[in-house]
């Protein structure tokens, strides 16, 4: 998979990871308690969280590979948290057709 669809898809499951979580927190408050609802959507947000996780961890292998091993898996990762749009632009900008 090319790194550019990597990180499009990635986007794209965080973004229904959230609705879920949201659907689930929605019915688990007071006012329209539903806990069977609350947990179906819990469920669903976990299948996705797994995949998330397997997306960031491939994007991050990536970068390591990319950088030759100077920056390392631990870092990769960080990075995909706290600078997620500079790495977003720049692995776009130079290596979105490379496939990992």
């Amino acid at each position: 998979m090319q790194i550019k669809d990597m990180l499009k898809r990635l986007k794209l499951i965080e973004k229904e990871m959230d609705e879920k979580e949201n659907m689930s927190e929605y019915w688990m408050d007071e006012e329209h308690q539903d806990f069977e609802k609350a947990a179906g959507y819990e469920a669903e947000a976990d299948v996705l969280y797994r995949e998330v996780y397997e997306l960031s961890d491939r994007i991050a292998n990536a970068i390591v590979i990319i950088t030759g091993g100077h920056i390392d898996k631990v870092t990769a990762r960080m990075m995909m948290t706290n600078k997620r749009e500079d790495v977003e632009r720049i692995l776009n900008k130079s290596f979105s057709s490379a496939c990992f």
